[in-house]
C-alpha cells in the first residue's frame, strides 16, 4: 500500500505557498547502497573521454634511416632512431584514446537508483519545491537570496525544470556550486554531485508519472 508525503512549496521569496502531497512510490523508496554506487560508477565511467595518447614507434615522425652499422661500432644494434629506446622514440604501453571505459548498466537498474537517490534528499531534507522558476529578466541576486533563506547557501545546489529557461539559466551562471538542469537530462549521478536538489512543481509531477511503475513494482514484494 502506498502513502504520500506533505511537503512545503516554496515560491522565489522563500515564502510557503502550501504543501504538496510526494507519492512514497518515488520519494519514499528504501536505498540499496551497492545498486546506487554500480549505477554511479558505471554514469561516471560513460562520462569519461579518453584525452592522454602517446605515439607507437611506428607513428613517430623520422627515424626511417638506420641510425649506424649492424656492426662494428661497438654499439648495439638498431634498426631505427625513433625506438622507444631513444629519446624522442615512441613510447611502449603508453595511454591511448581509444581506451574504451563503457560499462553496461541495466536500465531497469539505472531508473530504480535514481528514484532511491531521489528518496535520500527527501529523508535528508535536502530537497526544495518551488512552486515556479520563472522570472521576468535575469536576476542572480533574488536565487542568492532564496539559497540563502533555505538554508542552502554556499552549498552545491542543483535547479531542475521541466522546460528549458535561459533567463533561470543566466540568473544561476554567477552563483558558485550550482547547476540549471532539465528534468529529462539528469540522473542519479547528478543527484549524487549536489547536496541541495530544487525542483520545481510541475517537474514533481513528471517524476511521479516517469517511475510510479518503477517504485511499485518494488513495494509488491
Amino acid at each position: 500500500m502506498t502513502f504520500s508525503m506533505q511537503k512545503p512549496i516554496y515560491n522565489l521569496d522563500a515564502g510557503k505557498q502550501g504543501e504538496i502531497k510526494l507519492s512514497s512510490a518515488v520519494f519514499d523508496v528504501p536505498m540499496n547502497y551497492d545498486l546506487v554506487h554500480r549505477v554511479a560508477v558505471s554514469l561516471s565511467s560513460n562520462r569519461r573521454r579518453p584525452i592522454a595518447h602517446t605515439k607507437t614507434k611506428g607513428e613517430v615522425r623520422g627515424g626511417g634511416k638506420k641510425p649506424w652499422a649492424q656492426k662494428g661500432t661497438g654499439n648495439a644494434r638498431a634498426g631505427s632512431i625513433r625506438s622507444p629506446i631513444f629519446k624522442g622514440g615512441g613510447v611502449t604501453f603508453g595511454p591511448r584514446n581509444e581506451v574504451n571505459f563503457q560499462k553496461k548498466i541495466n536500465k531497469k537498474e539505472r531508473r530504480r537508483a535514481f528514484i532511491e537517490v531521489l528518496s535520500s534528499k527527501v529523508r535528508d531534507g535536502e530537497l526544495k519545491i518551488i512552486e515556479s522558476f520563472k522570472l521576468e529578466k535575469p536576476s542572480t541576486k533574488k536565487l542568492a537570496n532564496l539559497f540563502k533563506k533555505l538554508d542552502s547557501e554556499d552549498k552545491s545546489s542543483l535547479v531542475v525544470v521541466l522546460k528549458d529557461n535561459e533567463i533561470l539559466r543566466k540568473s544561476l551562471g554567477n552563483l558558485p556550486r550550482t547547476r540549471f538542469a532539465q528534468a529529462a537530462d539528469i540522473c542519479s549521478l547528478d543527484l549524487l554531485n549536489y547536496k541541495f536538489l530544487y525542483l520545481e512543481k510541475e517537474v514533481v509531477d513528471y517524476y511521479e508519472k516517469k517511475y510510479a511503475t518503477v517504485g511499485a513494482k518494488k513495494s509488491k514484494k
